[in-house]
């Protein structure tokens, strides 16, 4: 995040923002996906890490306001899915609550299934995606 919000050597598709931060002050990817475990809604160290950077991101530029959309995998039944996905989400959106961001620029969001791609690790996601006010 740090290399992609300075304008690093990684390829962004499109910067996020208005005009004055669209000019290269601000350099985002449009999303980051936080994994988790197989019916695991724990925060991983990398997890951990990955939202310290968001945290990072959103204490120098108040402007910056994140979703929280949770995710699940197919494996299961739909209503155990769907509550394992909000629970992932209100993880993610509980850790940078914690850190002192205002709960107005933390907003919650969860799928289960529904938006499930694959059986595998790729869908046991909480998906953060970059917004500003």
């Amino acid at each position: 995040l740090r290399q992609l919000e300075a304008g690093g050597n990684q390829p962004v598709d499109q910067p996020i923002g208005d005009a004055g931060l669209a000019s290269g002050a601000l350099r985002l990817p449009d999303f980051i996906d936080v994994s988790f475990y197989n019916g695991s809604a724990q925060l991983t160290l990398r997890a951990q890490l990955q939202l310290n950077e968001i945290i990072e991101v959103m204490g120098r530029h108040p402007q910056v306001r994140v979703v929280c959309t949770g995710h699940a995998d197919l494996p299961g039944d739909r209503k155990s899915n769907l509550a394992l996905s909000r629970r992932r989400a209100e993880t993610v959106r509980a850790y940078l609550l914690q850190s002192g961001i205002a709960p107005d620029r933390a907003l919650l969001n969860f799928f289960g299934e529904e938006r499930a791609s694959t059986t595998g690790p790729s869908d046991r996601r909480v998906e953060v995606r970059f917004y500003l006010n």
